[in-house]
């Protein structure tokens, strides 16, 4: 897998409350870092915490079935 600043990165648009939007710029201003790159940080352990869970529950739901 390529290491993160190998990758492509693309523009992603979203909907955010004003509040978050105010503590992602706090947090990213606090770590010497972009919003950008703090909030693709977050993303990324987000979503790999649903992929653990969710193959988490895939094993269990198999388990079950057998």
């Amino acid at each position: 897998m390529l290491a993160m600043s190998e990758q492509k990165t693309v523009v992603l648009q979203t909907d955010v409350r004003d509040s978050i939007r105010t503590r992602l710029k706090l947090q990213a201003v606090r770590r010497g870092i972009t919003m950008s790159l703090l909030a693709d940080q977050i993303l990324d352990e987000g979503l790999k915490k649903l992929e653990q869970e969710n193959e988490t529950s895939s094993f269990t739901k198999d388990k079950g079935a057998v």
